[in-house]
């Protein structure tokens, strides 16, 4: 009698357990899903940033510009002898840029309009733009680097004023925000950032309450950065 009634225990047992788990399920099914995608998501993010190798910051430029690898790499040792110091302490000032090159829609007439052969493939152009007004939202970096028609677009309520950025700064720009890449000292002293066209504007975002820029400290550094683009000193002058 009692080894015939042990299995009936057994079945009612777990009859609970995937009662309970069917109900859970029928529930909490989507917030669960919800939250498993975010762990998973995150993790990616942190195995991705300790796999990155360090810099000491990142800068964006974004306009009608497309450089290889090779010029990409040059720019960035070009911005790097004007960097102030190194940040992050490992011996080497290290810095990196996001390249958009991305069009206006007037920018894209003229040269497909241009009859030499040369047209802007608008699928990539659109989502190489939607990949630069996204990273803005994220604040992984502050110096931006952008053509007229992107500064321009720019919400200058995100942008940081020269007069906060540095004393005697407003001298350096038309507006009060943004500096013309043409005027400085690093335009007219290294060949490989002439290959930026001069009217480019750099410009300085405003911390936002997440991502890199969050941190003060590294802020602060972005903002001394800045300052030491802007008011590098000519290796021409005497």
């Amino acid at each position: 009698m009692d080894r015939e009634k042990k299995p009936s225990g057994e079945i009612v047992l777990r009859g609970k357990f995937f009662s309970w788990l069917e109900n859970y399920w029928y529930h909490y099914k989507w917030i669960t899903i919800g939250v498993a995608f975010a762990v998973i998501v995150l993790l990616v993010c942190l195995l991705q940033t300790c796999s990155k190798e360090k810099k000491d910051t990142v800068l964006v430029y974004a306009g009608p510009t497309y450089l290889s690898v090779e010029q990409s790499e040059q720019i960035c040792m070009a911005l790097e002898a004007a960097l102030p110091y190194d940040f992050d302490g490992d011996g080497q000032k290290n810095l990196t840029v996001n390249f958009y090159d991305i069009y206006s829609e007037e920018q894209i007439r003229e040269i497909n309009a241009a009859g030499n052969g040369m047209r802007v493939d608008t699928a990539r152009n659109s989502n190489l733009y939607q990949n630069y007004t996204t990273y803005q939202q994220t604040g992984e970096s502050s110096i931006y680097l952008l053509d007229p028609w992107l500064y321009e677009a720019m919400d200058k309520a995100y942008l940081c004023p020269l007069s906060e950025a540095g004393d005697g700064f407003s001298a350096h720009s038309a507006d009060g925000y943004g500096v013309r890449l043409g005027d400085t000292a690093l335009y007219q002293d290294y060949a490989v950032v002439r290959l930026l066209p001069a009217d480019t504007v750099i410009c300085l975002m405003r911390p936002l309450v997440w991502g890199g820029s969050s941190d003060e400290e590294a802020y602060r550094f972005e903002q001394e950065a800045f300052c030491a683009l802007v008011t590098y000193p000519s290796s021409k002058e005497s």
